[in-house]
């Protein structure tokens, strides 16, 4: 489904500029005990679930706007107290034409100063505030933390230019309502939209349709008093007689006659394309969508946000939604929250890593932004790994949001994993016992883990088994030369050697098939010694989040007697369906969830409340 543009009418945007830090009035938050954190002109809050994501959204308006959406009584002078953040920054020098962007402007010339007139931030409460002439020299302040403004005239107007749309608010905004005069202060979107220039009105209707297969949506106002969104799938000819109009129309179902998926999404829609020049705040767009819709919607946001002068923060826990924001927006700043005890940290994830989830084929294919809802990823080498591996875990009760993942060979496990930690997961990767192969490769992969070099005993160790298993120093290899030639010696002495008889005097192996050796017998080939060595390397690396699996290869953990790969992980399958699991493999994969566990949040404690 192609997104639909919205382009505003000039009359809409008097000199605004339409760069993106245009567009932005926030230009960071900061949370309780930690440092400030950028936003972007659309902002993404993932994470887990009750790490925090809603409350932000929550505090930003608390905090910009001095303004609490959970209050009931507003009546009272008592500032709102935020639960996750602790502070947040305006962008400086801010112009009085951007701050006015999409206001009405009522009296241009009063005493008090440009009287303007709007929506409050709940979008069902009508403002008018008078902006004074100071305000020039506020905005124009090198630093603007929202306690500083609260008591300014900026302070005021900042409940003019933020929109909050809660998770419980959608059917409440697109609900049939009383019509007003143009002279009075709007109560609501439909109100709103009854004075609103044709393309917007346009631009919903190209939105729905986009989204919902053809099916059009519009504003009923054949009743003079009522306002109604009505829904069809074609609209009939506008009728000259009154009466027969409303007639005409009431045969329509109206918009709360129907389902979630469209209140929702209109909701949504509407609050963007009548809240030009806002600080747009949605919870949870997702709701009700299905996948393909989300997808559409990410995209429309992310496509029409900066021609709107809107700044977005979205909090979402849906893969979907999250794709189709990063393919609309390759600037979209995407904050990974978490929580340890009652405090939210936030990690912002860098541009590069947002574009290789949402569009590098390794990590598009599996979906992997499904990660960033997770408490941590494990990375599997091949497809077959990742099966394995996850059908185990995911019979363990510890398990519960653990996401796995393939890197389509094992050359790229150390990419894959970079990745992930730049997203700020707890990751860590199963690998065979072939990645002490090549020491590059081990060196990348332990620097992705943990992004620190190897220390250099575990590449000595390392070293001295590649050369021992590529027979540069190989004791039973050498044992076996020397009794070869004091049997072709002894046979020169009897002169009863044939040129038939000559053995050459070693047997000749390659490095390859002892790798593959030591793949099939696993570490009891080595020597004693050697192998306590290496044994101690598979353990420094599984404290780094690298699991070497003692199997040597994947088909040693179930046994089934069938040499085919494509056969033996259909009857692998086919066993744990069955719960046989064979104890060695259960155990292994407990280690993988524990790590992860134990690198992430401890347990969280409930806030009171919705405090997702």
């Amino acid at each position: 489904m192609p997104e639909t543009v919205i382009k505003p009418t000039a009359s809409t945007t008097p000199g605004v500029a339409r760069r993106a830090t245009d567009q932005s009035l926030i230009r960071s938050i900061t949370p309780r005990g930690g440092q400030p954190v950028e936003v972007g002109a659309i902002t993404a809050i993932v994470g887990p679930n009750n790490s925090g994501k809603s409350e932000t959204l929550r505090d930003i308006l608390r905090l910009a706007a001095n303004f609490d959406p959970s209050t009931m009584d507003r009546s009272s002078e008592e500032e709102p107290r935020p639960v996750v953040l602790n502070d947040l920054n305006f962008v400086p020098k801010l112009s009085i034409e951007r701050m006015l962007h999409g206001l009405k402007i009522i009296d241009p010339n009063s005493s008090e100063g440009t009287i303007v007139q709007g929506i409050g931030p709940d979008l069902k409460t009508p403002q008018q505030r008078a902006i004074s002439r100071e305000l020039q020299n506020i905005l124009y302040r090198p630093v603007m933390n929202a306690k500083s403004v609260w008591a300014s005239s900026l302070g005021d107007l900042m409940r003019l230019r933020i929109s909050y749309v809660g998770s419980n608010d959608r059917k409440r905004l697109v609900a049939s309502t009383l019509a007003a005069s143009p002279l009075q202060g709007p109560e609501n979107l439909l109100q709103v939209l009854h004075y609103a220039d044709a393309n917007l009105h346009q631009g919903l209707t190209d939105a729905f349709a986009a989204a919902f297969g053809g099916m059009q949506v519009r504003l009923d106002t054949s009743e003079r008093i009522t306002l109604s969104l009505r829904v069809a799938r074609e609209f009939p000819k506008a009728l000259a007689d009154p009466i027969e109009q409303v007639r005409q129309q009431q045969q329509l179902h109206r918009i709360d006659q129907e389902g979630d998926a469209y209140q929702s999404f209109v909701a949504i829609v509407l609050t963007m394309l009548l809240g030009q020049g806002r600080v747009i705040l949605i919870d949870q767009p997702e709701a009700y969508l299905q996948p393909s819709q989300a997808r559409f919607l990410g995209r429309w946001i992310a496509a029409n946000a900066s021609g709107l002068a809107c700044q977005v923060f979205v909090s979402t826990g849906d893969v979907a939604f999250l794709q189709g924001l990063a393919e609309g927006a390759p600037s979209l700043t995407i904050l990974r929250t978490e929580r340890k005890d009652d405090i939210t940290s936030f990690h912002s994830i860098p541009h590069e890593a947002t574009r290789a989830l949402a569009r590098f084929p390794i990590f598009a294919t599996q979906d992997a932004l499904r990660l960033l809802f997770c408490d941590g990823a494990v990375v599997a080498a091949e497809a077959d790994d990742q099966i394995v591996y996850e059908t185990v875990a995911n019979r363990l009760p510890t398990s519960n949001n653990i996401g796995f993942i393939h890197a389509a060979g094992a050359r790229n496990v150390g990419l894959v994993t970079k990745v992930m930690r730049q997203c700020g997961l707890p990751v860590c990767t199963v690998v065979e016992l072939d990645v002490l192969q090549n020491e590059k490769e081990l060196s990348d992969l332990v620097q992705a883990a943990s992004g620190s070099p190897p220390p250099q005993p575990w590449l000595a160790t390392r070293d001295r088994l590649a050369k021992h298993v590529e027979g540069w120093f190989d004791e039973e290899a050498i044992a076996a030369s020397a009794n070869e030639v004091e049997s072709f010696l002894d046979q020169i002495k009897g002169e009863t050697a044939s040129p038939a008889a000559a053995k050459p005097l070693a047997t000749e192996t390659t490095g390859s098939q002892n790798w593959a050796k030591l793949r099939h017998e696993r570490l009891e080939w080595l020597p004693r010694e050697l192998r306590m060595w290496v044994e101690e390397l598979l353990e420094d690396l599984k404290r780094k989040g690298i699991f070497v699996s003692p199997k040597g290869r994947l088909e040693a953990w179930i046994e089934t007697g069938s040499q085919d790969r494509r056969v033996w992980i259909n009857q692998a399958m086919q066993l744990l369906h069955q719960g046989q699991c064979p104890t060695e493999l259960q155990t292994f994969v407990k280690d993988l969830i524990t790590h992860l566990n134990s690198a992430g949040s401890p347990t969280r404690s409930a806030r009171t409340g919705n405090r997702t």
